[in-house]
């Protein structure tokens, strides 16, 4: 048996690889991705097809037109590779993903491979949801990450699959911090740079608060702090993924605002939705949102508007209020409901791979 798996990043923005990898032990498997950054990435594959195309993260007309000549070098690489090699199964990240090499997935593999759903794409669009609502009803099966998808997609029967990550139960917080300052943490990397400025210059030196945003693209918020005069603002590049959770070691809340009002946002359940939950850290969300009713729902945190003066003072008489042990109680709630559910999709990806119908845990 063989297996290949189609990603339009590095592996390192795809943590949730790890877990298909996991669910196939002893099987063959190749990785046919974009290699933004150049790098070796070793997961096991027996055969690594990378396009290694740089673009930049501004936006204008250049950066466009190389970022669709990368998609359009992609997708004749990746369907060369699927027509001339043989496999068993495949598995395809992403609905953008699946555009780029739908032809061969309708002619060649219906029915057997699997769409990972993790993010909206343009379901806004008509046409491309009807040739999106074809290669769904021709996947073996499909998984979503947030059961609020179902809102924009086809309907369909979709399995529920998290971003939730294993982590070290010595890094998961036993009691709150008493630092000086709450320190509010954004960790990962720049997706929304004008909104994370925007929420600067809201906390611009309210001594109350240290905020960190660590991650690739953040450095860019240097300049940024510095011209504005804030004083108050960590800020870091890109780091080595397995150093993720050290940098949470200070941290009192996550900061999980990106924005509200569109679809990619409106609907997402986010990773650090599930790295609050196992750390035990209360994380700010947007008003508005799917993450916002969840974490209303379990008592994970809070959610703001920032455009309310108030904003921050609630943020502020929120945590000197939390009371630690019923929070974790919550988180542990919300960590079990996340558990039942990815163990059933484990045992589905595995069923659907290997034709092993046990039941799998991570």
């Amino acid at each position: 048996m063989k297996i290949c798996f189609l990603f339009l990043d590095n592996f390192n923005r795809a943590p949730y690889l790890k877990r298909y990898i996991s669910l196939i032990e002893n099987v063959d498997f190749d990785i046919i991705f974009w290699n933004r950054r150049s790098i070796l990435e070793e997961y096991g594959q027996k055969n690594s097809y990378d396009l290694r195309y740089k673009i930049s993260n501004k936006n204008n007309i250049l950066s466009k037109v190389k970022k669709l000549i990368a998609y359009l070098l992609f997708s004749y690489k990746a369907n060369y590779i699927l027509k001339n090699t043989h496999y068993d199964k495949i598995v395809v990240f992403g609905v953008n993903t699946a555009f780029l090499v739908k032809k061969i997935l309708l002619s060649k593999y219906p029915h057997n491979f699997i769409l990972d759903i993790r993010d909206y794409w343009n379901e806004h669009n008509k046409m491309l949801l009807k040739i999106e609502k074809k290669i769904i009803l021709k996947s073996g099966l499909c998984l979503i990450s947030s059961v609020d998808y179902q809102k924009f997609l086809p309907k369909h029967n979709y399995c529920i699959i998290h971003n939730s990550q294993l982590i070290d139960t010595k890094q998961v917080r036993t009691t709150k911090n008493n630092n000086q300052r709450i320190i509010l943490a954004c960790i990962g990397g720049s997706k929304y740079i004008e909104y994370d400025k925007k929420i600067i210059l809201s906390f611009k030196n309210d001594n109350r608060f240290l905020l960190k945003y660590i991650g690739r693209g953040y450095e860019l918020l240097n300049s940024f702090c510095s011209n504005n005069g804030v004083e108050n603002v960590v800020i870091g590049g890109e780091f080595p993924i397995e150093k993720t959770f050290d940098y949470y070691e200070d941290v009192d809340m996550i900061l999980n605002l990106y924005g509200s009002g569109t679809p990619k946002l409106d609907h997402a359940l986010s990773n650090k939705l599930y790295i609050s939950t196992q750390l035990k850290l209360p994380i700010i969300v947007n008003q508005g949102t799917f993450m916002s009713e969840i974490v209303h729902e379990f008592n994970l945190g809070i959610s703001v508007n920032i455009e309310n003066a108030d904003f921050r003072d609630r943020i502020h008489n929120y945590y000197t209020d939390l009371d630690f042990e019923i929070f974790s109680i919550n988180c542990d709630s919300f960590n079990q409901k996340v558990a039942e559910e990815d163990n059933f999709a484990n045992s589905m990806i595995r069923k659907f791979i290997t034709n092993i119908e046990e039941d799998v845990k991570i």
